[in-house]
């Protein structure tokens, strides 16, 4: 037993100091809680988002700010009908948009500042709207833009793509659309009567 746990310390100590030091994530929002999967009624249009944080001990954001970003995002639906991305933009706080293009199954957003660059422990990159027209789960899978340095830190000129996108480490989130309530409510009040035992008409 006492060798098992000392070889379990050595695999442990042993491990890449990336996978054990702190991290920066690209993180969602849909305006009503942070996470990676949302549910959104058929026929709305949810507005997602987007975000860096740091993690733990990492302090390059609010010490040093971010003067350029780069993310690129494909989706499709594993499920149903697929969501459809109706508008995106770079937040206002990178007024030099690189690129902010999407179509049916891609979406972009690279950007940067030479002015104030923005601050502090999660910094806002962007958002996307999507359209959902019918049942179905939707997801994405965000990564890096280019090759190039895409995050940078202002101060020291930190590159932070291998740190956000370590071994080529994606974010993925989805969005489920479900029946709109009314829709839901009839289908329920539906099923009980089908459930409901029927009365046999009396003979006269």
């Amino acid at each position: 037993m006492k060798r098992l746990i000392f070889l379990a310390a050595i695999v442990f100590a042993l491990q890449p100091f990336s996978q054990l030091k702190a991290d920066l994530v690209i993180e969602f929002s849909d305006g009503s809680s942070t996470g990676n999967s949302f549910t959104a009624s058929v026929g709305s249009v949810v507005t997602i988002d987007i975000f860096v944080t740091e993690t733990g001990a990492n302090t390059e954001l609010s010490t040093d700010g971010l003067v350029g970003f780069g993310l690129e995002a494909s989706y499709g639906a594993t499920s149903g009908v697929s969501a459809l991305v109706t508008s995106n933009a770079v937040d206002s706080g990178f007024p030099f948009v690189t690129d902010d293009t999407f179509d049916n199954s891609n979406l972009k957003l690279a950007a940067s500042t030479f002015g104030t660059p923005p601050q502090g422990t999660s910094i806002a990159l962007g958002q996307f709207s999507v359209s959902v027209s019918d049942i179905g789960v939707t997801e994405f899978s965000f990564g890096d833009y280019s090759t190039f340095s895409d995050f940078v830190t202002a101060n020291s000129a930190t590159d932070l793509d291998p740190v956000i996108f370590a071994g080529g480490r994606t974010f993925d989130f989805s969005i489920s659309a479900v029946p709109e309530p009314t829709t839901a409510l009839m289908f329920g009040s539906a099923t009980i009567a089908l459930l409901l035992p029927r009365r046999r008409k009396r003979k006269a």
